[in-house]
């Protein structure tokens, strides 16, 4: 929970800072990093597999920023998530998914467009055990597909298919849905300069 009120708060700042875009950017393919999409997402694990015998996922939440690139679309990101343990033996934990990404939009209408692309990042596990040894990293890898529909000229609903793979001695593979919202607004100077 508080990890929710705290990207709620960094979502809110980040909008504040800066002034929102005239016309309807969200579909406008501009120069690289010109623009930056801020989304946040609220997400759910929805396959099962053996992983599910032993822990039971919770919805969880993602803050994540876009820009576009030469091509395609970069971005970055964080997905949250815990996980209860379904036996005595086995303790709960939470994790974080911090990515690095990269794929490309294709306007599917005149408010819709669809986007796939693939992930990169390191799954981090925070056990709930006493001791020293209580996290656990690994790569981690996923594909995405999102469908975006802009509802105001800066600001988008969409909704995403994941697959992501976690490179532990027994793969984690879990497959998720994710819908939130979605701000576009004119990159920073400062930020277009460092990533320029």
């Amino acid at each position: 929970m508080r990890l929710q009120r705290l990207t709620a708060l960094l979502a809110g700042l980040t909008f504040a800072e800066f002034s929102a875009l005239p016309g309807a950017i969200a579909q406008q393919a501009g120069a690289a990093f010109d623009t930056l999409s801020i989304g946040v997402r609220v997400v759910a694990n929805v396959n099962r597999n053996t992983f599910h015998r032993y822990w039971d996922p919770h919805p969880g939440v993602e803050l994540n920023f876009a820009t576009p690139f030469y091509l395609g679309r970069i971005e970055a990101g964080l997905h949250y998530a815990s996980f209860s343990a379904t036996r005595p033996e086995q303790p709960d934990f939470r994790s974080w998914f911090p990515y690095l990404g990269w794929g490309y939009d294709w306007p599917v209408a005149t408010r819709l467009s669809w986007y796939n692309g693939i992930r990169v990042g390191d799954f981090l596990m925070s056990y709930d055990i006493p001791g020293d040894n209580k996290t656990e990293q690994e790569l981690g890898v996923a594909l995405n597909s999102d469908l975006g529909f802009a509802i105001l000229p800066s600001w988008s609903l969409d909704v995403s298919v994941r697959y992501r793979v976690v490179f532990t001695h027994e793969r984690l593979r879990h497959i998720y849905i994710a819908a939130g919202l979605r701000r576009s607004l004119r990159t920073p100077r400062w930020l277009r300069e460092f990533l320029d």
